[in-house]
């Protein structure tokens, strides 16, 4: 897939079938992650957690339901993978670099996705209820002093991603 291609079909699914994508692409994901451009190269404050567990899924679709407000809600759409980049925040000495980090991290990966024919969502619920519950927390290993910044649920899209316009969307000024 041409990088435009990518561009115009990426869109956040919300619906994704019953199977797993492979731990092959599940790589492919986490390189182009790897790939992204991270404050002062300091790639090594990043982690990556991959949950595929069916059991972790539905504490962390439940936890972000309650955090939410909504208990019958599913707030991960029943992705059936999620990708959680966290970071190690003592380390980063710019304010909010931790989160544009993880956007630029996230977005490489979302592209990714869409060349491979998988849908993406990003799930900020499920990112803020992780660090308050300690449960779902110990579930996930995440290494001592990182916090979790960025969630995504990764899997086959139930319904077709629909292409955007090649068009600008956000209001421009121009200074010359």
């Amino acid at each position: 897939m041409e990088l435009w291609t990518a561009i115009t079909h990426r869109c956040s699914a919300r619906a994704y079938e019953n199977r797993k994508p492979s731990k092959e692409e599940i790589e492919n994901l986490l390189i182009a992650g790897s790939l992204a451009p991270v404050g002062l190269a300091l790639y090594e404050n990043i982690h990556f957690t991959v949950v595929t567990n069916d059991e972790v899924l539905d504490m962390i679709d439940k936890a972000a339901a309650k955090k939410m407000g909504k208990p019958d809600a599913h707030p991960i759409y029943g992705a059936p993978v999620l990708i959680i980049a966290s970071s190690c925040p003592g380390k980063f000495v710019i304010p909010g670099i931790k989160e544009l980090n993880c956007g630029c991290i996230l977005e490489n990966m979302m592209l990714a996705a869409t060349d491979a024919g998988l849908g993406s969502v990003f799930l900020l619920a499920a990112t803020e209820a992780l660090a308050q519950d300690a449960e779902v927390m110990a579930k996930l290993n995440i290494p001592e002093g990182y916090v979790p910044v960025g969630t995504l649920g990764i899997g086959y899209p139930t319904a077709e991603m629909k292409v955007k316009e090649k068009n600008i969307r956000i209001a421009v000024n121009t200074i010359e």
